[in-house]
């Protein structure tokens, strides 16, 4: 895990001071496993690349971060285990454990128990890629 701090002039609301801020960095990790073929049906035609599965040993990690930022907690969800873990606000050294979950679910669960929202990024199954989501919002 990643995090800076930011040193912008970042007011808080409720105090009307300036703070520092520290952000956790918005990654997702992917590995692919053993080596795969791609067979191509028609020239021309894009195929996509298969992101592999458990068995091959794959794995995709995704780092989820707090909206707003100056929220202290972040998430991370393994997407082929298809498990969270949540680390919240105030309460960091004690992590809750989602199984079987999505990152939607995931996402959507957080902000159902705790009322934060989080973004990052989950893997398209299927193929290579991942794309932007965030937790309590309306599907």
């Amino acid at each position: 895990m990643s995090v800076i701090s930011n040193c912008k002039d970042y007011f808080n609301n409720l105090t009307g001071k300036l703070v520092t801020v520290f952000e956790y960095e918005k990654r997702f990790e992917s590995y692919l496993g053993k080596s795969t073929e791609i067979e191509i049906t028609e020239k021309g035609k894009p195929e996509s690349i298969p992101s592999g599965d458990a068995s091959t040993g794959s794995y995709t990690i995704s780092y989820f971060t707090p909206l707003p930022l100056q929220e202290n907690c972040i998430g991370i969800h393994f997407g082929y285990g298809d498990f969270g873990i949540f680390y919240p606000p105030k309460d960091l050294m004690n992590h809750v454990v989602y199984l079987k979950v999505t990152a939607s679910e995931f996402l959507d669960k957080i902000f159902e128990e705790f009322n934060v929202k989080l973004s990052g990024f989950d893997i398209m199954p299927g193929s290579m890629g991942a794309k932007l989501i965030e937790g309590g919002s309306k599907r």
